[in-house]
């Protein structure tokens, strides 16, 4: 009976208190579930239900949808990149991004582009927009971009080979031989072109020489010359080409007058077609070769002796890389004159210097200046000067005559030619040892000397 009085006060109390709590979960409301009891601190953001503070962006690479109130991704960027670790997407990875170009949008925190769009105002001369481009220092950036979609592969192309051999500028060696700026064949002839021939005729022009002289021992030329050259390249199998020379020249003689016997025509003319060739047979043996058929003659007064046949032979052998040595003859046929001997050598040091010290047409020529494109030379030449020619006897008599002109002439004289392929001369010189030989008397008569003035272009 003792024990069964606080048994039943136990169970009274536990009714009690079952009742209260009851009573108190009414009053107070229900508890959010899966929130711990009170005195264990403030959940996390995000832990279960509505967070404590404003959702923030997920960081770089968060999988997933972003949680219940974050601002998703302006339509058309396109999603990130599912795998971490390829550092911030390139600008224009997916679609465009929306707004100015230039920037992407601040939603969602993605990190820095790796380049950017160059706006409209850069200056001129700044490359286009590169979308491979790797700012210099970002550290953060993979050693390659394979793993992005159209990443340029890892290695380029290389460029496709030369066909034509190894060295895309010019041979070495000069393929149609060694040949010289100016003939020396003949005393008449207009400056030569060297290949390559980029037309049929070439060195089309006319060069004027003046001589003084009026009165007495006196003899004064004006000599107009006019010609033109065609090229054959690879003349029988060389590789020196054949040029073919057609001229026309006008001689108006001025003198001598008493007391010489003889008078001389006021005018004489050239006709001629000349043939040249410079065969290169090797690296060390190469030639020149001319050969002139011409008539010679006031055209009042032809005959066998107005046809005269002229040339030149040399041979030329190569002593150093920059010496030659040059020998043979020239052929004047000239009454008084039939042969002269052709020798000589040449020394180039280095293509600013040409020593060409050769008889009977030395020149020995130096590198000036360059103005715009075109080069200048000076020189100084000499040559053995005059002709040949048959015409009317003086007094009208009807009879014809033959005389020869020989002088010696130095000169100083300055060339040019630029990359239209004009070129220029002017020379100033001295004229020595001048003769007439009348041949129908077989008289030989002296005259003074002077100076002569020289000029001439060719295109």
């Amino acid at each position: 009976m003792s024990l069964l009085v606080p048994l039943r006060l136990k169970t009274v109390l536990a009714l009690v208190c079952l009742i209260w709590m009851a009573a108190a979960q009414s009053v107070f409301g229900q508890q959010p579930a899966g929130i711990p009891p009170t005195g264990y601190g403030a959940p996390p953001a995000g832990y279960g239900g509505l967070p404590a503070t404003t959702p923030t962006a997920p960081p770089t690479g968060y999988g997933g949808p972003p949680a219940t109130g974050f601002t998703p991704p302006p339509t058309g960027y396109g999603a990130p990149p599912a795998t971490t670790g390829f550092g911030a997407p390139p600008t224009g990875y997916g679609g465009p991004p929306a707004g100015t170009p230039g920037a992407i949008s601040p939603s969602p925190n993605w990190g820095s582009p790796v380049v950017t769009q160059p706006t409209a105002g850069l200056s001129p001369g700044i490359q286009p927009f590169d979308p491979y481009a790797m700012p210099a220092g970002n550290t953060g950036l993979p050693p390659t971009l394979g793993g992005y979609p159209g990443a340029p592969p890892q290695t380029l192309p290389q460029a496709p080979a030369w066909p034509y051999g190894s060295n895309p500028a010019a041979p070495a060696a000069t393929p149609y031989g060694a040949l010289p700026p100016q003939p020396y064949m003949q005393n008449n002839i207009l400056p030569t072109s060297i290949p390559p021939y980029n037309r049929l005729f070439q060195d089309t022009g006319f060069r004027y020489t003046y001589l003084y002289g009026s009165k007495g021992d006196e003899l004064g030329m004006n000599v107009l010359e006019l010609g033109t050259s065609a090229f054959f390249p690879n003349f029988l199998g060389s590789k020196g080409p054949l040029r073919v020379s057609p001229g026309f020249v006008f001689n108006w003689l001025a003198g001598p007058t008493e007391p010489f016997p003889l008078d001389l025509p006021p005018r004489v003319y050239d006709t001629f077609l000349d043939f040249g060739w410079t065969p290169q047979f090797n690296q060390t043996i190469g030639g020149e070769v001319s050969f002139r058929w011409g008539l010679y003659t006031d055209f009042k007064s032809v005959n066998n002796n107005s046809v005269r046949l002229t040339g030149t032979g040399i041979g030329i052998i190569r002593i150093t890389p920059a010496s030659s040595l040059k020998l043979g003859v020239t052929y004047l046929d000239r009454a008084d004159i039939k042969l002269l001997p052709a020798i000589g050598w040449l020394w180039q040091p280095n293509p600013q210097t040409r020593w060409d010290i050769y008889f009977p047409k030395p020149k020995l020529a130096k590198y000036w200046t360059t103005n715009g494109n075109t080069e200048i030379w000076w020189y100084l030449g000499g040559e053995y000067g005059g002709g040949s020619w048959t015409a009317e006897q003086g007094g009208g008599g009807g009879g014809s005559t033959r005389f020869d002109i020989n002088d010696i002439r130095v000169y100083f004289g300055i060339d040019w030619n630029n990359l239209n392929r004009y070129s220029g001369v002017f020379e100033v010189g001295y004229v020595f040892n001048r003769e007439i030989y009348y041949v129908h008397v077989a008289e030989t008569l002296g005259l003074n000397d002077t100076f002569m003035l020289r000029a001439g272009l060719t295109f």
